[in-house]
């Protein structure tokens, strides 16, 4: 892990969004699931995440998870809930209303 390897920042792409066709939903909960919590399990070192996104609904969809799970910080069960939700959400979705796995949208933004 990042932490065992002694470093306290992390900068990684939206991977699998692209060709692998994951959607974001699930890319934002596991990446912001993951600092929550870290930073629960180590509050007086906290790691710096950042995440670079290739199309700006991505950097909306990140943006309003950690949003999320930031207004609830205390209550940890929101994260595991808002996992179940999309999870539902994305059984549910017609599959004509997914995101283009095939974008070309190459701009390139960061969430801190």
């Amino acid at each position: 892990s990042v932490r065992d390897a002694g470093y306290r920042t992390l900068s990684m792409p939206t991977i699998c969004t692209g060709g692998i066709g994951i959607p974001i939903q699930f890319v934002a909960v596991a990446a912001v699931q993951s600092i929550y919590r870290d930073f629960c399990e180590h509050p007086s070192d906290p790691m710096r995440l950042r995440i670079c996104c290739f199309e700006s609904s991505h950097l909306q969809m990140l943006r309003a998870v950690k949003d999320e799970v930031f207004d609830n910080f205390y209550r940890a069960e929101v994260t595991e809930d808002l996992m179940s939700l999309l999870q539902r959400s994305q059984r549910e979705r017609p599959e004509d209303t997914r995101e283009d796995a095939s974008s070309d949208d190459d701009e390139a933004m960061a969430l801190e």
